[in-house]
């Protein structure tokens, strides 16, 4: 009987550590046509499966929060909005931390075959965030993200 109760505490406390530890953020900051740092919390797609999912099926996301994608290699690297229910901008961002392209407010996709889109210059980072997000906070190209701990 111990070994068992053993068992699920074991299963238990490490189905907590995975759950717990997939939600963890990090942060990066962007410095934008102003100097000014704006911080953006992201949940880092550093895995294949992870960039495959992406923000799909997410009907909310904080104003302060978005997804990295960390890339295997820096290419262009490209992108649709299957499945996906909110609009995104995407910011391409080269090994250096420059922001190379921008692709603003991509409407969700609700087709069976979806437009995709690619970065212009190639890429190591691309950080998806709300629609608007780099309007509103004057985040252009050739500006910086500081990756620092990613």
């Amino acid at each position: 009987m111990k070994i068992k109760l053993a068992a699920v505490v074991v299963a238990v406390v490490a189905l907590f550590l995975i759950t717990y530890t997939m939600d963890i953020k990090k942060e990066v900051i962007v410095v934008n046509d102003v100097g000014e740092e704006v911080k953006v919390k992201v949940e880092l797609a550093d895995t294949l499966k992870k960039r495959t999912i992406g923000l799909m099926n997410r009907a909310f996301l904080d104003d302060d929060s978005g997804m990295l994608f960390i890339f295997d290699l820096e290419a262009k690297h490209s992108f649709w909005m299957k499945n996906t229910l909110i609009p995104l901008d995407i910011i391409f961002i080269d090994s250096t931390g420059k922001i190379v392209d921008i692709k603003h407010n991509f409407e969700p996709c609700e087709k069976v075959i979806c437009d995709t889109y690619a970065s212009v210059e190639a890429a190591k980072y691309a950080l998806e965030v709300n629609g608007g997000f780099s309007e509103k906070n004057n985040i252009r190209i050739n500006n910086t993200v500081l990756l620092d701990g990613i």
